[in-house]
């Protein structure tokens, strides 16, 4: 998987996707990388009052990097920032300030560049999927799936998302894709060698 990924979306209308009241601005960030602050939206910690017309889930900022709960020395682990979906969950659960991209196989449109992918969460399921209060991993297992074809494009880009300090939005400006060697003539048949012209 990449180590890579962006967000620019206006704080207002992530805010307005997620039903959040909480979010901090935040300048669009094109190039993040592993170990930079990412931004993680989760169940609140006690649910609203009766009749409150508040939100029940929360913004917060983690290291991009996850910690897993029964690590001793997370100096001793690789830096986990991809997970597989399908075995991600501590049944117990736990509140951590790290956090990592659950993957999962690749769609169609993904499987040529790699096998796995990022898990997308459809818009139908992005209530239960952050409803982590009354939800066991278990009960969102089937969000996990990819999606099918034609909701990704392949667009290449150049080299310069290699590099962490290239942060501006010329790090997705489109390139033309590496150009093929020529394919070389087949060698001539031994038949073709004999001919006499």
């Amino acid at each position: 998987m990449c180590g890579r990924f962006t967000l620019t979306i206006t704080p207002e209308e992530l805010a307005a996707i997620l039903a959040l009241v909480d979010l901090e601005p935040f300048p669009p960030r094109y190039n993040i990388a592993p170990t930079q602050p990412i931004l993680m939206v989760m169940s609140a910690e006690s649910a609203p009052r009766p009749g409150s017309n508040l939100p029940d889930r929360r913004s917060l900022l983690v290291r991009w990097g996850l910690i897993p709960r029964w690590a001793k020395d997370p100096r001793s682990l690789p830096l986990m920032i991809n997970i597989r979906s399908e075995t991600y969950a501590d049944p117990n659960g736990s509140e951590i300030d790290t956090g990592a991209i659950l993957t999962t196989a690749a769609s169609p449109d993904i499987a040529p560049i790699h096998d796995r992918m990022p898990v997308v969460v459809r818009p139908e399921d992005r209530d239960r999927w952050l409803d982590c209060r009354t939800n066991e991993p278990a009960d969102v297992a089937d969000i996990l799936r990819p999606p099918g074809p034609g909701v990704f494009e392949a667009i290449p880009v150049s080299d310069l998302v290699n590099k962490v300090s290239n942060t501006g939005p010329e790090v997705q400006r489109p390139v033309a894709p590496p150009s093929s060697a020529p394919t070389a003539e087949p060698p001539p048949s031994p038949a073709d060698q004999l001919k006499l012209l």
